[in-house]
């Protein structure tokens, strides 16, 4: 069987034609006749090199109470060359396995199928067939090409996923930048679906395609999305006070440090848009020439809180930036600053300060 594979990290030129036994299904398995593999980019990153510098940053992560994402890593780990990438393929059923169909219509020989594949080492998409669990194909959609296919796969299952690990209630609000591309377009749809309302943030130009995909109200990118969100926040009888914002644009302040607070607070506002209950919310910055401290706090909505795990909720649970309130800490942590979070049943208040310049000796 061939394939294209990997010997080395580089470019795209380390990719070459390599020669493989043909794969065949186990119990509660089939074989894929390929038509069509999907390019993403954690098949770059393998290529690259990028899993291998991603493994080394495990045991460091873990060492500081994280739960990396490592998974992808560890696929490289201990297996010997050629690398095979491809995480999703289309094709068509050639074997079914002892036990695979269960009937199913979509898994019989014949069937035109989406794959996910758990690639590792040698076993991945980019190969004229490969063998993946029954549970991890579906019947490809019938008014799609094989490359059409192929190219929902990952991206939907990142959609899902990531509203899976959200658990939002229906009637719950969600933050979705880049609301227009693959990703962004089916959190928006699959949200929609599932009764939550979906504030989209896309080029002014999708307006109508993001709200054809059910979002209920539309932020364009690169407006004021400080104004967009208490515009927003104002329709739900939420009043956003803000002070000074200006600070950001001070000389003390680095664009690369600069650029690095805009997200972090632009995940804080997001979370806002979608945890504020009626009543007041702020957001206070302040900058002295030696640091920079800002405050946001707003009155807890309901599914704040778990009562029943006795944990906050929405560390992760805003869909925008990608930041999440962890994702923010972390990088106010990389600026030599701190990020603390109180958290009551009556208010949510997060507080940062970042040093913008040594302290004078003495």
């Amino acid at each position: 069987m061939r394939a294209i594979g990997f010997d080395t990290y580089g470019g795209p030129e380390v990719l070459h034609e390599v020669e493989l036994p043909d794969p065949r299904p186990g119990p509660g398995e089939i074989l894929v006749r390929v038509d069509a593999a999907g390019v993403a980019p954690v098949d770059a990153m393998a290529r690259s090199g990028g899993l291998a510098a991603l493994y080394e940053g495990i045991t460091t992560c873990r060492a500081a109470g994280e739960n990396p994402w490592t998974g992808l890593a560890a696929l490289y780990e201990g297996i010997t060359p050629p690398y095979v990438p491809g995480m999703d393929v289309c094709g068509v059923v050639e074997e079914v396995g002892e036990g695979a169909s269960g009937g199913q219509e979509n898994l019989a020989v014949g069937a035109r199928v989406v794959a996910f594949v758990a690639f590792s080492g040698s076993r991945g998409g980019y190969s004229e067939a490969v063998v993946v669990p029954a549970v991890s194909a579906v019947r490809a959609p019938a008014n799609a090409t094989p490359s059409e296919a192929v190219a929902f796969l990952l991206n939907a299952l990142t959609a899902r996923n990531s509203l899976d690990a959200l658990a939002l209630p229906p009637g719950a609000t969600v933050l979705v930048t880049g609301a227009a591309g693959s990703v962004g377009g089916y959190i928006t749809q699959l949200a929609y679906a599932e009764g939550l309302h979906v504030i989209a943030l896309a080029g002014a130009g999708d307006e109508s395609l993001v709200r054809g995909f059910g979002a209920g109200d539309f932020i364009p990118r690169g407006a004021d999305v400080v104004a967009e969100a208490r515009a927003v926040l104002a329709s739900r009888r939420v009043t956003l006070e803000t002070e000074g914002l200006d600070a950001l644009e001070s000389a003390a302040v680095p664009p690369g440090v600069r650029q690095q607070l805009v997200r972090v607070l632009g995940e804080l506002v997001s979370n806002m848009v979608k945890h504020a209950a009626p009543g007041s919310a702020r957001l206070l910055i302040e900058a002295d020439g030696r640091s920079l401290e800002a405050m946001a706090s707003n009155a807890s909505g309901p599914g704040h809180r778990d009562e029943r795990r006795g944990e906050w909720q929405g560390r992760s649970a805003v869909i925008s930036s990608g930041l999440g309130l962890a994702g923010a800490q972390r990088r106010v942590e990389a600026l030599s600053g701190t990020f603390d979070v109180t958290r009551t049943t009556e208010r949510f208040t997060a507080v940062l300060s970042v040093p913008l310049r040594a302290a004078a000796p003495g």
